[in-house]
């Protein structure tokens, strides 16, 4: 699920990674007291929903989308009127906008939003205040956020942390912890398990157990294995 990234980011040894890691060391410095700093002046709104999002530490894909999809699916099928929220990147719409899969691309509202829209209600918003606040006044009894762990915005109820499963070849998850981009990591690791109150592994299809190690990594927070496999079309 490494999407676009550089392989070098994921060496956890340094002699295996890239001259430039160290050389964008300062700029990672700065992006991840930037990061700090704007979390701790968020000042969270509660929506009038429960709101779960689902989130990562890392850059680049690592499977948010599906973990969120599943988590709409399971909810809705315990009765529970639960609506997709993310900001839409990728679409020139802001929003707060419910996708219509009959009206919206890719180039409207991003992909993963038409993804989210196949099961349930998605929505749009690159404020996500007045998405949500759009969201519950049609009916949503809870909100599903995609890629919000970084995100101040909304009180969450729960958050969960989305962690690619792949360990083989001296690769990393989270690389040597150095923060983007002289690394993978949007934010330092411990800060961030710090907000979460569940972890996500997602393994390759050609993986049947995560790594102990991997596991380990986040001490006392329940940790949940999950496989990502491809499924014929409908």
């Amino acid at each position: 699920m490494k999407l676009n990234t550089p392989r070098w980011w994921y060496a956890r040894e340094p002699r295996h990674a890239s001259v430039l890691r160290f050389v964008l060391k300062p700029v990672s410095w700065i992006w991840a007291a930037a990061t700090a700093r704007r979390i701790a002046r968020g000042t969270p709104v509660d929506p009038g929903t429960a709101v779960i999002s689902i989130g990562n530490l890392t850059v680049g894909g690592s499977g948010k989308t599906p973990v969120a999809r599943e988590v709409l699916r399971l909810l809705r099928a315990s009765g529970v009127e639960a609506h997709a929220l993310s900001r839409g990147y990728g679409g020139s719409l802001e929003g707060p906008t419910r996708v219509d899969l009959t009206v919206h691309t890719a180039a409207d509202v991003g992909d993963e939003p038409l993804m989210l829209a196949l099961d349930s209600p998605a929505w749009i918003a690159r404020d996500r205040v007045a998405g949500a606040r759009a969201a519950a006044q049609a009916g949503a009894q809870a909100l599903v956020l995609d890629d919000a762990h970084q995100n101040p915005a909304l009180k969450k109820t729960l958050s969960l942390i989305v962690v690619d499963g792949e360990t083989r070849d001296g690769e990393w998850p989270f690389g040597d912890g150095s923060v983007f981009p002289s690394g993978p990591m949007r934010e330092p690791l411990k800060a961030g398990l710090y907000r979460a109150d569940a972890v996500v592994i997602l393994l390759p299809a050609d993986l049947t157990e995560a790594d102990p190690e991997l596991v380990e990594t986040f001490g006392d927070l329940p940790v949940f294995i999950a496989r990502l496999e491809a499924a014929a079309p409908p």
